[in-house]
């Protein structure tokens, strides 16, 4: 089993997106990847970086 990481990483590093705007990503990515041919779900975490 292997893991991919997406980071994204704003040009501001105190700015971060309103949860409305994570969820329609969140939404977006899952639909990109609907899992593989074995029958694995793919799993998204979300985290939020606390300063």
């Amino acid at each position: 089993m292997s893991d991919d990481v997406l980071s994204i990483i704003p040009s501001d590093p105190r700015w971060q997106p309103d949860h409305d705007a994570v969820d329609r990503v969140i939404a977006l990515v899952e639909e990109l990847t609907p899992g593989v041919a074995d029958g694995v779900d793919v799993e998204i975490d979300v985290t939020w970086p606390t300063w």
